[in-house]
């Protein structure tokens, strides 16, 4: 995966958590995703401007 910001990330259908892993070793973690939402961030060319426009301020979220 190719982002300035993002080393990984997983979605789980399941409990509805998409976890992201950054470059600098934080973890996020947003909950009550939607599957299409999880599903999208896949299909995105650029995960970070999903995470900027998609996930930011739409979702709670945990870091550490």
């Amino acid at each position: 995966m190719n982002s300035s910001w993002i080393k990984s990330y997983e979605y789980d259908s399941a409990t509805g958590n998409l976890d992201i892993e950054t470059l600098a070793g934080n973890q996020i973690t947003y909950g009550d995703v939607p599957e299409s939402v999880g599903n999208a961030m896949a299909e995105a060319d650029s995960k970070g401007e999903f995470h900027n426009t998609e996930l930011r301020g739409q979702y709670d979220y945990v870091s550490n």
